[in-house]
């Protein structure tokens, strides 16, 4: 049996959500390892794209996580990753 490729729903910057099941969407975020090499990562399922929107802002999934981050440049980068994923869905309704 083949193994089927699974649709994405919504594609932004460094991240994607697919559509797993026909009950479920699974979120997956960019990473950069340590050999510099670029990869999805798996950050959960959802029931829906706002869902799992929501949860990358608030995750804080969009956050470099090799750079260390006192209180203010944190919830800078939390605005940032906000802005990040609204300009990512301004630019797919237009």
């Amino acid at each position: 049996m083949a193994k089927m490729e699974k649709a994405i729903i919504f594609e932004g910057t460094g991240y994607h959500i697919i559509r797993s099941d026909p009950r479920n969407l699974e979120l997956h975020v960019l990473i950069r390892d340590k050999e510099g090499k670029e990869n999805y990562q798996f950050k959960g399922y959802f029931r829906t794209v706002e869902g799992a929107l929501a949860y990358l802002v608030s995750d804080s999934s969009l956050l470099d996580e090799t750079v260390t981050h006192n209180v203010e440049s944190y919830l800078q980068s939390i605005i940032d990753a906000k802005h990040t994923v609204i300009g990512d869905i301004k630019k797919t309704i237009s």
